[in-house]
């Protein structure tokens, strides 16, 4: 069967670039995908023409994907477009890097007579249990998970040598490191960095091994290529050097995982090593309106360290991009409530899940439904909020199960104690700001997280908290309702026209309408860049806002509040381009 045959059995209406990366079949590849341009439906094209046309036994294919949600999607869309045509007992291999590499070293294993390691899937109980030992009585988990990211970043790049030059919040990451270390290899654990260190360390190690598995695999697909880390890259890299059957997809302006070590630089190398007639485009959109891409692409044409794309839609729909301003917060979840009736399905995006709560409480209040897709949320327990709710606890006498080792002093003093008595009779949207300035809260945060935490990020909890307060009159009320609320969202997952989640979520996802809220400074992009790092934390800032424009269909909208009681609401220089280009072309 040719590629014409092919085509028309399978009813595939490709266009050229598409009909070229199928086709490729020997040799490596680079395949840059825009938004939209129906990558995945790509590779499993390619797989099924390679097996179907080409003759390659299925087993010698193998497919690798980031997550285990992307790897299981891939494999029921090729079994579904293809499984009917496909007369074989074996399938070709969806997998994640990670999954690869555990089969590497439980082959391994097996060979050496060594142990079977057991997976630690969650590292943060035992580092926070490491944490509590050393006299880390409160650690919140936004910290937590700032020194799990930091530790797994830097041996993702392979440098894991600098962990010793690391505090985070007083935390010394080298001694930490050291007893988590421990701590796995006297119960035989391995998380998933450990996966990846020690399936290379085999490789390189072990020609046996590398044998094996280069006998079994002759072609290598590679999606989401852009969230690759340099580790993950080099296991690649080892694995398809026999024949350099390698064919990667992905975007580099959607690369947005450099916390956890992506490394977009990949890409450019891909070009250097290989040569640029190794490099295919796909610049068709058949997702967004022509208002959407023309914005994103001015918005993305800032980076210089990319290759240059024109985004090419096909829909006739001109859409829309517009900025909206409300002088409330009320104001805007209300118009949100109300607007995304309109549309099939529209999405909510943040750069963080603090900043979907006031809109996930609205619509909690309301008894309106709505897909939420991260329930992880820790705003509770963060600090400023923690310790908030634990002042207004102790006023009315209720027993806190844990007190931060630097309010217990403030609450057992007797002054304060009078604090607490007037602190109850007040109204609970008037309790953040006695608590900060009258009973010197403040100052406390000031002196403790002044190194870590920006004063945008406390003020914009703040004013989350009392957009909350603002709709009871006694602090019981908001106490009991703040754990109605907590568990409503741990279980909300109803199958609405309208989703909330953050622009890292949002990824590989499209809705009829996206709203983007809470881009002010210092939030998106975030305040939290080092001198050192500021630039290339920037660029992915600005690919993240990219990513969360082109998950719309038809229309996006950037919601902003004008004023807020806590901090400064300055829309950040992310409204202020797209304001800019819109006023330029006369349609803000």
């Amino acid at each position: 069967m040719n590629f014409i045959e092919f085509c028309k059995k399978h009813d595939l209406k490709l266009n050229n670039e598409q009909a070229e990366a199928v086709q490729h079949i020997d040799g490596p590849m680079l395949m840059i995908s825009v938004p939209g341009s129906g990558k995945t439906a790509v590779i499993i094209t390619r797989i099924a023409y390679m097996i179907l046309c080409k003759g390659i036994p299925p087993d010698q294919i193998l497919t690798v994907t980031f997550s285990a949600d992307a790897a299981d999607s891939m494999k029921k869309r090729f079994k579904d477009k293809f499984g009917d045509s496909m007369n074989i007992s074996i399938m070709p291999e969806f997998r994640t890097v990670h999954s690869l590499a555990f089969r590497i070293i439980k082959l391994y294993c097996s060979v050496n007579n060594k142990i079977t390691y057991k997976i630690l899937k969650d590292p943060s109980c035992v580092i926070k249990k490491i944490l509590k030992d050393d006299g880390y009585e409160y650690i919140n988990d936004k910290t937590l998970k700032d020194i799990i990211n930091r530790i797994s970043k830097l041996r993702n790049m392979m440098s894991a040598d600098q962990i010793e030059n690391i505090i985070i919040d007083g935390v010394n990451i080298k001694a930490l490191y050291g007893k988590y270390t421990c701590f796995k290899k006297e119960r035989d654990l391995i998380d998933f960095d450990d996966m990846l260190e020690m399936a290379l360390n085999i490789l390189e190690g072990s020609p046996d091994i590398l044998n094996s598995f280069k006998n079994k695999y002759k072609y290598f697909n590679v999606d989401e290529a852009q969230d690759n880390s340099i580790l993950q890259n080099r296991i690649i890299d080892i694995l398809s050097s026999e024949n350099n059957n390698i064919f990667m997809a992905g975007d580099e302006d959607q690369c947005i995982y450099g916390f956890r070590g992506a490394c977009p630089q990949s890409f450019f190398e891909f070009e250097s090593k290989w040569g640029s007639e190794s490099i295919l485009k796909l610049e068709t959109n058949y997702r967004s309106s022509a208002a959407i891409l023309e914005t994103a692409e001015k918005f993305i044409s800032q980076h210089k360290n990319r290759y240059k794309k024109k985004l090419q839609g096909v829909t006739k729909d001109r859409g829309k991009v517009a900025v909206k301003s409300f002088d409330t917060m009320n104001e805007l979840t209300e118009y949100i409530i109300s607007d995304h009736k309109k549309y099939g399905n529209a999405a909510v995006l943040s750069r963080n899940n603090d900043a979907l709560i006031p809109i996930e409480y609205a619509f909690y209040k309301k008894h309106s439904s709505f897909n939420l897709r991260d329930h992880k949320n820790d705003f509770f327990d963060s600090v400023p909020i923690h310790d908030i709710i634990s002042f207004i606890k102790s006023s009315l006498g209720i027993k806190e199960k844990y007190i931060s080792y630097y309010l217990e002093p403030i609450l057992k003093n007797k002054t304060h104690l009078l604090h607490l008595l007037h602190l109850k009779a007040l109204p609970p949207s008037d309790a953040a700001e006695y608590i900060l300035e009258d009973m010197f809260y403040s100052k406390i945060l000031i002196s403790k997280f002044k190194e870590r935490h920006s004063s945008q990020e406390f003020c914009a909890k703040l004013n989350i908290f009392e957009y909350i307060a603002g709709h009871h009159i006694d602090h019981k009320s908001l106490l009991n309702d703040i754990e109605k609320f907590k568990a409503f969202i741990n279980t909300e997952t109803s199958s609405s026209s309208i989703s909330f989640l953050t622009c890292h979520g949002s990824k590989g996802l499209e809705f009829d309408k996206v709203y983007l809220i809470d881009v002010t400074e210092n939030i998106f992009p975030s305040g939290y860049f080092t001198e050192d790092d500021r630039e290339e934390e920037l660029e992915e800032e600005v690919r993240l806002f990219y990513v969360a424009l082109t998950r719309a269909r038809k229309e996006a909208e950037i919601l902003k509040v004008n004023s807020s009681k806590w901090g400064m609401n300055f829309p950040s220089i992310f409204v202020k381009r797209v304001e800019g280009d819109l006023e330029k072309n006369g349609k803000k």
